[in-house]
């Protein structure tokens, strides 16, 4: 059971670091127009491309990026869910090692954020 927590964890954490990477180059890093501006922009130079051509490609970019984001925000509820019975988990198992004072003090303070 110990092994299947813990490769249940890892798992986990792997996908909440991809998400987080993923939202934060989403949110702070996408400056430009397409997400995909600098493979837009080898692609164009590269190929020598046409402005209608460059258009185009970067439309079927945009698209790929939308339908990414889509499926990235498909996994992030179950993900969630799961994390939360993991974290109660953990504070049962935490309570049951503390005291009655500390149980007052675990209890009433935010020591895990949900």
């Amino acid at each position: 059971m110990k092994v299947k927590h813990a490769a249940l964890w890892i798992v986990a954490s792997m996908v909440c670091f991809f998400l987080l990477g993923y939202l934060t180059r989403a949110v702070l890093g996408n400056t430009s127009k397409h997400p995909e501006s600098s493979y837009l922009d080898r692609l164009e130079e590269d190929l020598k491309l046409t402005s209608d051509q460059r258009s185009r490609i970067g439309d079927c970019l945009s698209r790929e990026d939308e339908e990414i984001q889509k499926l990235m925000s498909s996994y992030r509820e179950p993900i969630n869910k799961e994390l939360q019975t993991i974290r109660a988990s953990t504070r049962e198992e935490i309570r049951k090692m503390l005291n009655e004072e500390q149980l007052k003090v675990f209890d009433g303070g935010s020591f895990f954020s949900d």
